[in-house]
């Protein structure tokens, strides 16, 4: 997409070098992860993966997001 092909609105205004100059660039810490392997039920691992074609992100990381949240859950009962 060129420059040409964006449309600006009052939503999107443009903006130059000026309005960026005082702007911090701030890189998001991505966590270490390790690379494990596992076994899943092919019923359960379909599931997921119909799941995350609806959803459009990968299997992968539909699957680390619906653990991560089953973490969060149960580390607030303990």
């Amino acid at each position: 997409m060129s420059d040409e092909d964006i449309q600006y609105d009052d939503d999107a205004p443009r903006t130059d070098r000026a309005f960026w100059a005082d702007a911090d660039v701030i890189t998001p810490k991505r966590r270490a992860k390790e690379l494990k392997s596992m076994t899943f039920d092919p019923d359960l691992y379909q599931w997921f993966e119909q799941r995350a074609q609806k959803l459009k992100v990968p299997t992968q990381t539909l699957m680390h997001e619906v653990l991560e949240s089953y973490k969060k859950h149960h580390l607030k009962d303990s």
